[in-house]
């Protein structure tokens, strides 16, 4: 009898060294889909639980705590963007070029996300409070833009099509909003940077 790996989060069983004509190779595949079939249930569960607790941020003296798939990360309170942000900046050191350099960029990025939270506010998707408060950050991008340079840190070359520079736009857009309305950075159940920010 080969040995059994059961999932804990199933019923779901694999015999893994059961069949010993199979080759080494194809009992590492089973294994591996069984773990990978975990991890996606785990993920899965997670965003339950998030979705039902409402919990994406909890605040420190000098730190806040943001909340993604991949786990939890410490934030610079006094910083616009979020976490996702955090993640890219990990990820994608390629040059010495910043968005932030770039004024024209970050002014043109908030005329979009002022253009679609119009719209939005239109077709009755997001509240007009929301709108309104989404509106009046693009238009501090807008206006000025060098202001902000800070709290776009991200490269301008990275991989993912740009997903990294939408989600710092949507963070920085989000947490000036929060604070025109008198929240916290990082309250994103008030106003969420993909959920409202960049609501489609």
């Amino acid at each position: 009898m080969g040995k059994v790996v059961t999932s804990p989060y199933t019923s779901y069983k694999v015999d893994v060294f059961a069949h010993s004509a199979l080759p080494n190779k194809y009992l590492f595949t089973i294994f591996k889909i069984e773990q990978r079939f975990n991890i996606f249930l785990i993920a899965q569960l997670w965003c339950i639980n998030v979705s039902i607790s409402k919990v994406s941020m909890i605040q420190l003296d000098n730190t806040r705590i943001e909340r993604d798939l991949l786990g939890a990360k410490e934030v610079p309170a006094a910083c616009y963007y979020g976490i996702h942000t955090l993640r890219a900046l990990e990820n994608f050191q390629i040059s010495n070029q910043k968005v932030g350099n770039h004024h024209h960029f970050i002014r043109a990025l908030a005329q979009v996300k002022k253009a679609s939270a119009q719209t939005n506010l239109k077709f009755s998707k997001i509240s007009e409070q929301v709108s309104h408060a989404i509106q009046f950050a693009c238009n501090e991008l807008i206006e000025s833009p060098e202001k902000w340079s800070h709290a776009f840190p991200l490269d301008v070359y990275q991989g993912g099509a740009g997903t990294s520079i939408n989600m710092n736009t949507n963070e920085v857009l989000a947490n000036i909003a929060l604070e025109h309305l008198g929240f916290h950075k990082g309250q994103y159940d008030h106003i969420h940077p993909n959920d409202h920010v960049n609501k489609s």
